[in-house]
């Protein structure tokens, strides 16, 4: 761990636990807070830690990013879709849904999280539209980098504008999130080589959080699965906002603490907490209801109720964390060399 970017396993484990958190129900205040850079925060990381090897064609990076991301994404959609069809359906909200059982194989093929295409586990829209911007980047990434992020900028606006049907694979969304992407990847050297003060870097923690509190409040309820940004300059400013808030922060505490092995635990197992935290928090509510019989409203718009279930979320997957990167690597995109070393 003598080379790792520890403020990447911050990063990463600050932004996974957000999308838990997201997934609560909050007040408006703080879900608009999240909801304006917590995904844009995953695209920037991701291409912070873009990276090809030296003569790559584009269909090598192609198949290798395939059976990094593709297939732990059909795999996953099919775990958490039988649960979902033997288990959850019966319950809560779904039951007034009542969504057809072959919609959600429909949305597995069509890879976007609207109108309950995904309804078993609808955060996985995430995967493929990665996928997607990572091979449109890989095709354009010699162009100047100014240039291209102007020019998505167009197209994502003109996309948002316009309402263009939407496309599988949440190629859409990739139209705007690429901007994050090239931004990260545009500024990882000196991101990774950045380095200042504690006081410094709490300067910029502060700033950006206060940018962002207000970008929020003015712009409002923004959702990317959904395509819904509502001012798209400000989506894009409040995104870069939360992106420079959650790196700075990360770096105050690889500063103070380092890095640790949970820390690395959490980072390498934001797949899985991705695609299973519903999963958990189901588990949460069921105990929460019929063992000790208290209404599981009592985590609605709570927010410090909402924080410890988030936790609590968290928790309840280590297991299966470590017994899928320890067993079956290869399920959340990962090989068994990377596993050992």
């Amino acid at each position: 761990m003598k080379n790792r970017l520890h403020f990447i396993d911050y990063s990463k484990s600050i932004g996974i636990y957000l999308v838990v958190l997201g997934h609560t129900v909050l007040s408006s205040m703080f879900h608009n807070f999240i909801y304006a850079f917590h995904m844009p925060l995953f695209f920037a990381i991701s291409g912070i830690l873009f990276s090809v090897n030296k003569g790559a064609t584009f269909k090598s990076f192609f198949l290798k990013r395939f059976k990094q991301l593709i297939v732990p994404y059909f795999i996953l959609n099919i775990i958490t879709y039988l649960f979902w069809l033997f288990i959850g359906r019966k319950f809560g909200s779904d039951i007034a849904l009542n969504i057809p059982i072959y919609k959600p194989l429909l949305g597995i093929l069509y890879g976007n999280g609207i109108d309950n295409y995904l309804q078993h586990c609808t955060s996985l829209w995430f995967i493929p539209c990665l996928f997607i911007v990572e091979n449109i980047y890989f095709i354009f990434s010699s162009q100047k980098k100014l240039i291209l992020i102007a020019s998505f900028v167009l197209l994502g606006f003109a996309d948002y504008y316009f309402a263009l049907p939407r496309l599988p694979w949440g190629i859409n969304i990739a139209f705007t999130a690429i901007i994050f992407y090239i931004i990260g990847n545009t500024f990882k050297n000196y991101i990774i080589k950045y380095e200042t003060s504690l006081n410094s870097n709490a300067l910029i923690f502060g700033t950006s959080l206060i940018v962002l509190f207000f970008l929020s409040k003015i712009n409002g309820n923004v959702d990317m699965d959904n395509r819904m940004y509502s001012n798209y300059l400000l989506f894009i400013l409040s995104g870069i906002s939360g992106i420079i808030m959650i790196l700075s922060c990360s770096k105050i505490l690889e500063g103070i603490f380092s890095g640790s092995k949970l820390l690395v635990f959490i980072s390498n197992g934001t797949i899985v907490i991705l695609a299973f935290h519903a999963i958990a928090g189901s588990i949460i509510r069921g105990v929460t209801l019929f063992i000790f019989h208290i209404p599981i409203t009592i985590y609605d718009n709570k927010i410090i109720n909402s924080a410890l279930y988030s936790i609590l979320s968290i928790v309840i997957l280590m297991p299966l964390m470590y017994v899928l990167e320890r067993y079956f690597p290869q399920m959340i995109g990962k090989n068994k060399l990377q596993v050992k070393s």
